[in-house]
């Protein structure tokens, strides 16, 4: 009995230790695929988190790059324009300099050459060969760092370093070039050896602002040894150092490399972005070289400025993946610990609702970029279809040389071809400039009878090889001196007279109304109607047609191209010009477009009688010098030119146009057709230094810019310069005939 006790007993110990075994065993089971669990959903949301952030930054990088690599090529600008400067000094001191024989004649002529200077922060300086100095703005002293520095140089010709000036706190950009003939100073027994420039380093700290970075942002130029040769104005203490890359040695670098590599990246003038962290704060570094003389641009950006959208997002991300993560763990846990059916179902319904949100985003994400896609798909179609035009039209008449007939409808083909392309570029380009603010209106005198019958004659011409009719209704004006932008409203009238000749099948019609529709405040309002019966659009694309990018969908687009921004630019440019537009249009029985503008009167127009007769040009025996870089546009330009009679004398930039000017007889040319953008010295230095030469013909011969770079600011840059005309590339043959006969015969005292 005891023994069945004690063995009883015994079993009952064994199976309670067996239950606390079990227990212990279940407890360390649950407790091992808890933490396994934890661990693995801790590494997968790690792993995902550092994938995005290197997708990050590697976006950010591309996008800081490409705005050091602007900043490089504004301070190569800067450069370009200096040696300019110094060049245009260096010349005007060989045709002047013998002119001065002591100090006080060489700062008199100083005083003349600074009218060089095209910004008047800039001094000029010329150094005699004891190194001392005379400036145009006064100063004379002796530069004691000079003759240490051009000792130091390779070539002692040409050299750019960074100076302090005048023992004060401004550092100056000097661009120094060695004269090939010393100009004597014969009184004081010195000459004259060396030309500079200095440029105040500060000055051009506003060209190197970027507004992206809400001015958080800092731009040095440095040397391959990280040696800041100019720190921008109100930098962090922790940045304002001598050398740039050795502050950063102790810092830690997180993305992209460590600090040697970026050393190294300066010392070998490479491109480079990296990240770092100091002070609990990340920053962006990011060097491109720059100029010719082993510099780089040096770009800082805290990390959070960089795009603070995607550090939200970032961060977001992060807090959804640990909320997920959590999920997961209760969802877990619930399971192991057989948790209620209700519970695992609230949390599955909330995994499923964040699995939605996280599915919208990325749908959303997925339509932005296939609408850029769409795009960009277009127009790589509609720009390659012009240019496979024009290549295959010219491979053709290539091969048919001998028959005129071809030959003519390819030449006629490509021309078309090339129009196309022409005005899909210009629209992008004026989509451009008007979301960037640069586009302003004009006020000038305007007749709106010639403004609208140019329109009319314009599209008369796209009409002549079509059947449609072309009905012009215009009233006659009570007012039709004018002052406003001619130019934008010819622009908004072509576009919208350009889409019915597309649109307008043959057999249709196109109505254009132009009528005053009254007069208050010294305004004369007017409405231009331009009506077609053309294939019309659908009452859900007309909600789209004033935003940018938007083509109707359907077969149309083979036979219909364009970029989709003709009538986003027309609408910003009535919405300019403080007018109104409306559409109306059924599908299949064409469209009305309706325009109203308010125009000052030009009370001071002067009422003369015109003869309807066109105006016979005389172009004969013209003497022209034409000044072009590019050899096709000089060819092209001279074949113009020499086809109706005229003499003409290639230059290949503006330095050479000016010494032959300079070097050829009094009233040798008639006109100079000047290029802009060229070598050596551009258009308006060229200009500005042949209306500064001392002869009666500087003055008075006409100088016509004829220059891809056609805008308004452009124009009055070459007014500026002393320019007579304008001519935009691709040249307009007869406008440049017309633009010829007004200069060449107008009286010599204009």
């Amino acid at each position: 009995m005891i023994r069945e006790k004690t063995m009883q007993d015994q079993n009952e110990i064994n199976i309670v230790s067996d239950k606390r075994t079990k227990v212990w065993l279940r407890g360390v089971s649950m407790s091992a695929l808890l933490l396994i669990s934890i661990v693995l959903i801790f590494f997968t949301i790690r792993s995902y988190y550092s994938e995005m952030d290197n997708q990050l930054f590697a976006e950010r990088s591309s996008h800081l790059q490409e705005i050091t690599e602007k900043v490089a090529d504004i301070f190569d600008i800067t450069i370009a324009r200096s040696w300019d400067s110094v060049n245009t000094l260096e010349q005007f001191l060989s045709t002047e300099g013998t002119q001065a024989q002591t100090e006080d004649e060489l700062m008199r002529l100083l005083k003349d050459m600074s009218r060089f200077r095209t910004d008047q922060d800039n001094i000029f300086m010329l150094l005699d060969n004891d190194f001392r100095y005379y400036a145009s703005d006064g100063n004379k002293g002796y530069w004691r760092e000079l003759p240490m520095i051009i000792e130091n140089q390779s070539t002692t010709q040409e050299l750019i370093t960074t100076l302090p000036y005048q023992n004060s706190s401004f550092t100056y950009l000097c661009f120094l070039k060695q004269l090939p003939e010393k100009l004597a100073l014969e009184a004081t027994g010195k000459s004259i050896t060396y030309v500079m420039l200095a440029v105040d380093i500060h000055s051009i700290n506003d060209g190197f602002s970027v507004n992206t970075f809400e001015s958080r942002g800092y731009t040095y130029i440095v040397n391959r040894d990280g040696r800041a040769l100019f720190v921008p104005n109100g930098v962090d203490s922790r940045f304002k150092a001598y050398n740039i890359a050795k502050a950063l040695e102790d810092e830690k670098f997180i993305h992209g490399g460590t600090a040697k590599d970026f050393r190294a990246s300066l010392k070998n003038l490479e491109s480079a972005v990296m990240e770092f962290r100091s002070d609990e704060t990340n920053y962006f570094v990011s060097c491109h070289s720059v100029g010719g003389e082993g510099w780089n641009t040096l770009m800082l950006v805290p990390t959070s400025v960089l795009g603070e959208g995607a550090n939200h997002m970032l961060g977001s991300t992060r807090r959804f993946f640990i909320f997920l993560g959590i999920l997961l763990i209760l969802d877990f846990s619930c399971l192991v610990f057989y948790l209620t059916d209700n519970r695992n179902r609230k949390l599955m319904e909330q995994k499923e609702e964040s699995n939605r949100v996280l599915k919208e985003a990325a749908e959303e994400a997925r339509s932005a970029n296939k609408a850029k896609s769409e795009f960009l798909s277009h127009m790589s179609h509609d720009i390659r279809t012009p240019i496979n035009g024009i290549m295959g039209m010219t491979e053709i008449a290539l091969k048919n040389v001998s028959d005129a007939a071809r030959v003519e409808d390819c030449l006629g083909k490509i021309s078309n071809s090339s129009q196309h392309l022409l005005s899909l570029i210009n629209d992008v380009l004026d989509m451009s400039r008007i979301e960037s603010g640069k586009v302003t209106v004009n006020s000038a005198p305007m007749n709106m009878i010639a403004a609208t019958d140019e329109c009319a004659s314009i599209i008369g011409g796209q009409l002549l090889n079509r059947n449609v009719e072309f009905i012009r209704e215009f009233d006659d004006f009570a007012h039709p001196d004018l002052i406003g932008d001619e130019l934008h409203l010819r622009q908004i009238l072509i576009n919208i007279l350009g889409n019915s000749v597309k649109f307008t099948p043959d057999g249709g019609k196109i109505y254009f109304r132009v009528e005053e529709i009254g007069c208050t405040g010294g305004k004369a309002h007017f409405r231009f109607e331009i009506e077609d019966t053309g294939i019309g659009m659908k009452p859900e694309y007309i909600r789209h047609i004033w935003e940018p990018f938007s083509q109707e969908d359907g077969g149309n687009r083979t036979n219909y191209k364009g970029t989709g921004l003709g009538m986003a630019i027309t609408k910003q440019f009535v919405d300019m010009m403080d007018g109104t537009i409306t559409v109306e249009s059924r599908l299949n029985e064409g469209s009305k477009f309706v325009i109203d503008l308010g125009f000052d009167i030009d009370q001071n127009a002067k009422h003369t009688a015109e003869t309807s007769e066109k105006k016979e040009l005389h172009l004969e025996g013209m003497r022209i010098m034409l000044v072009e870089d590019n050899e096709i546009n000089m060819e092209i330009a001279q074949f113009m030119l020499e086809d109706v009679g005229i003499s003409v004398t290639c230059v290949e930039n503006g330095k050479l146009a000016v010494e032959m000017f300079q070097n050829s007889e009094a009233e040798s040319f008639d006109v100079i057709l000047m290029d802009i953008m060229m070598p050596v010295m551009n258009g308006l230095d060229a200009a500005r230094s042949i209306r500064s030469l001392d002869r009666p013909d500087a003055k008075t011969i006409p100088i016509i810019a004829m220059t891809a770079n056609a805008y308004d600011d452009d124009v009055r840059n070459t007014r500026e310069a002393g320019m007579n005309g304008h001519l935009s590339k691709p040249i307009d043959t007869a406008l440049l005939y017309r633009t010829l006969d007004e200069l060449y015969h107008r009286p010599k005292a204009e």
